[in-house]
């Protein structure tokens, strides 16, 4: 075998075109999907933004594939074959970056999807019903001992506590009143009178 060079190993490879679904056998004997059916999915593009709902991406994608209908052909496996067309920019990456053959029906796809664009967050999500309302009672119970606390703070002898919001209304109505004495905005009329003589 002859030695490869680096510019071998660097070169970027063919990865065919395999998809990441493995489709199931079609019953009907032509199957085809129309290019103007195609542009329609089209048209409703999720892109994995922030600002985009998975959730609604796949209501609308599930409607638009309802419109039709192929003898032979389930809507499970139009749904398959036709979501990598409703998907653009990052979600398009991560849809060519599952491996190959891995998804063998639209309950899984549509469950991969939503965990990736929609997961639980927080390790709440992972609690039990029981361990969650413990947690949060423990921590309103803590929130509620923490403000008491506070509130029972010892007070500095010649010191006022005040909070930030009444101590910028003071330093708003002192500087309101500087201004109001510095004469600002009022002007001063000075006449004089010629006299002349003719």
């Amino acid at each position: 075998m002859a030695q490869k060079s680096l510019k071998d190993y660097a070169a970027p490879q063919m990865r065919g075109s395999t998809s990441c679904i493995a489709i199931p056998n079609i019953e009907a004997a032509n199957f085809e999907f129309n290019p103007g059916f195609i542009a329609m999915i089209q048209q409703n593009q999720f892109g994995g933004g922030p600002h985009e709902d998975p959730h609604l991406h796949i209501e609308i994608f599930s409607d638009a594939c309802s419109t039709r209908r192929q003898q032979g052909v389930s809507f499970d496996v139009q749904r398959l074959m036709l979501f990598r067309f409703s998907l653009r920019d990052r979600a398009k990456d991560w849809y060519h970056s599952l491996p190959p053959n891995c998804i063998n029906s639209w309950e899984q796809l549509e469950k991969i999807f939503m965990n990736k664009f929609y997961p639980p967050r927080g390790a709440l999500m992972n609690k039990s019903l029981e361990e969650a309302e413990e947690l949060i009672e423990n921590v309103a119970l803590n929130h509620h001992q923490w403000a008491n606390e506070r509130g029972s703070a010892q007070r500095t002898p010649g010191k006022y506590n005040v909070d930030n919001f009444t101590k910028l209304n003071a330093q708003i109505d002192a500087l309101t009143k500087r201004v109001e004495g510095m004469n600002v905005g009022k002007v001063h009329a000075v006449v004089t009178s010629c006299d002349m003589e003719i």
